[in-house]
């Protein structure tokens, strides 16, 4: 039995939980219990006690993480900790190190961490959220920005809270752009839903919608319509889209949707991979995310003006004029997006309609091969 079919039998997440996470799994990997968390389904104690039960192993609590000694944590190297996802907690009176692991049956990992302490080691599990948040807190092994649970970039990685493993919401009001040396703190923007129309002839227990429906496309469209359908990962269906957006709309961008918030993922046309990934966008502010996502559907124009201030601070950080016009279309899941894709226009230069609706094909092309990818998953 997997871990999400044992969740669903200790009624800790329900089916559509599961079947939003396979298809999030598909689209950017990870484990099946970190896309739980991330959206919403599960907390990390009663994952980690799942987790736990599942491999007949302690689990490891929040608690233990935050009354992890120093002196302990420095029992085990850096190089280890990052290289096994383990997290010293604690030493017993014989000597014995505790340790919290990600995967503690990792092959030769308990004879590598003993030889390096010189000592027993019992291990625990933790989920993998909760390891890297402490990794990145003791070690200083940065977390990449998909392993982020909440807002942050106001006040940067640190949280002076002990113990939170959540981050602080960047302020709902405007501030000043960002100087060329502070760009990497942009703030946050939002994110956007589009039904897919339902497929009975093509259903399965989950109830995932898994066609697309037919229009005119063009062919840059159809061809990443087809590298979509034939995609083996994620990594090439995020490939496909940039690929797109650098021929049809001279860039844009590709950003993963948590509940909280949605976070850059791919780049495409000039914009710098690396600054993408710096992006993470609020839902909370009034911009042309949280409009596509309030109302269900692609969001086309001029920012709103409320929000204007953010957009241009998004255009600075890209490296881009202000934005005349932009688009944010949502790629589905089974109960909210996963990830956005935007574009925009600067200068006198509008979106155009054919754009748009290839967008729009495009984004449900996702959608439909998540879905039956999600559906094999449970029936394999």
């Amino acid at each position: 039995m997997r871990i999400g079919e044992r969740l669903l039998q200790l009624r800790l997440i329900r089916k559509a939980d599961l079947a939003e996470a396979l298809q999030a799994q598909a689209l950017y990997g990870g484990r099946i219990g970190t896309c739980l968390v991330q959206s919403g389904a599960i907390e990390l104690d009663p994952l980690a006690t799942a987790l736990g039960a599942h491999l007949a192993v302690p689990a490891a609590l929040q608690a233990q993480f935050e009354a992890a000694a120093p002196e302990v944590l420095a029992r085990l190297p850096r190089t280890l900790a990052e290289r096994y996802l383990a997290v010293p907690l604690a030493t017993r009176p014989s000597g014995t190190l505790v340790v919290a692991m990600v995967d503690p049956k990792a092959l030769g990992a308990i004879d590598a961490l003993e030889k390096a302490v010189s000592a027993r080691v019992q291990v625990c599990v933790a989920p993998e959220l909760r390891v890297r948040y402490w990794l990145e807190r003791h070690y200083g092994i940065d977390r990449d920005n998909r392993f982020l649970r909440g807002a942050e970039l106001e006040h940067g990685r640190d949280d002076p809270s002990p113990g939170s493993e959540r981050r602080r919401y960047i302020p709902s009001t405007p501030a000043p752009l960002p100087t060329e040396a502070s760009n990497a703190r942009l703030g946050r923007i939002a994110t956007v839903k589009r039904a897919v129309a339902s497929a009975p002839e093509a259903s399965d227990d989950l109830q995932l919608d898994i066609t697309v429906d037919a229009r005119r496309r063009t062919d840059a469209a159809a061809r990443a319509i087809a590298i979509i359908d034939g995609a083996a990962d994620g990594d090439e269906i995020g490939a496909a889209v940039a690929d797109f957006l650098a021929g049809a709309a001279g860039g844009g961008l590709l950003l993963t949707v948590r509940p909280e918030m949605a976070l850059g993922w791919r780049a495409a046309g000039p914009i710098d991979p690396h600054v993408a990934h710096l992006i993470a966008v609020p839902l909370g502010l009034p911009t042309a995310f949280r409009t596509a996502c309030e109302t269900g559907a692609t969001f086309r124009g001029q920012p709103p003006a409320a929000g204007r201030s953010w957009h241009d601070r998004l255009c600075t950080l890209l490296g881009q004029p202000p934005a005349r016009e932009v688009v944010v279309v949502p790629v589905m899941g089974a109960q909210r997006p996963l990830a956005l894709i935007y574009a925009h226009t600067t200068g006198s230069a509008s979106l155009t309609h054919e754009l748009v609706g290839d967008l729009e094909a495009v984004a449900e092309a996702i959608s439909a091969a998540l879905a039956r990818r999600a559906a094999a998953a449970t029936r394999g």
